[in-house]
């Protein structure tokens, strides 16, 4: 027995098939092949691993894999240890509240540039998991796995590129502020007070009571509410919480 490799060509792609065929002769006396079985599409060091074993089997050898062979965890090396589990949960909340898509949708994009979104949503974790300046910001992007989540170059990602977006988002705040909470764009919210002055359990706007006040308790703050005021700046609050 031995392995043949078959070709076949289906318009402009080729495939290559491994077989196991046998030599045998007809009833003519006619030396001839007939295959054994169909092996699928294998990759070189199968085929070749294969062709070793068949040929130690015929003469009656068996197959040793020298010690000296270096393991699989010997030849992998640990490129870089990466931040993740962090970074993958606030990650997903960010998406679970819709606030990629409302982004990309506000803050346009070049091809050749990172996206404003995600120029955001990098700021904005940072901010939540390891506070620092937007230059640490840019450092600490290339030690996290936001790079492989978002699918963006750490390369796109520097301070010109930052400031840029935060000019953008400054621009488009009223506009985020209406489709975060229709009918508040043009006031903003966390500042104003109920007219009713309602009470913890009974507000019906969570988003503009008097428990949003700087000086409501701590206690009383939940939902991603305050982390986006008029100013652009204030994403560098990253999200704090609050509830009625």
């Amino acid at each position: 027995m031995f392995i043949r490799v078959s070709t076949k060509r289906r318009g402009a792609n080729t495939y290559r098939y491994a077989q196991l065929v046998e030599s045998y002769r007809r009833e003519d006396g006619r030396p001839t092949h007939r295959i054994c079985g169909n092996l699928g599409e294998l990759p070189e060091l199968a085929i070749e691993n294969l062709k070793v074993a068949l040929r130690a089997a015929r003469g009656g050898k068996a197959v040793v894999i020298p010690k000296t062979s270096p393991c699989l965890a010997e030849l992998m090396q640990i490129q870089a240890n990466l931040r993740y589990l962090d970074v993958a949960v606030v990650l997903e909340l960010w998406r679970a509240w819709g606030l990629d898509e409302i982004l990309s949708e506000l803050l346009p994009s070049t091809p050749s540039a990172a996206p404003a979104a995600d120029v955001v949503a990098v700021m904005t974790l940072q901010r939540c998991l390891d506070p620092g300046s937007k230059l640490y910001c840019q450092r600490w992007l290339p030690t996290t796995a936001l790079p492989e989540l978002l699918d963006i170059p750490s390369e796109l990602f520097n301070n010109t590129r930052m400031h840029r977006v935060l000019d953008q988002l400054h621009a488009a705040t009223p506009r985020l502020q209406e489709r975060l909470i229709p009918g508040r764009g043009s006031q903003g919210f966390g500042r104003s007070r109920c007219s009713t002055k309602p009470t913890r359990r009974s507000c019906p706007c969570p988003l503009s009571c008097e428990s949003f006040s700087p000086s409501a308790p701590r206690r009383l703050r939940s939902g991603p509410t305050r982390w986006m005021t008029s100013s652009s700046a204030s994403i560098e609050r990253g999200i704090s919480w609050g509830r009625c």
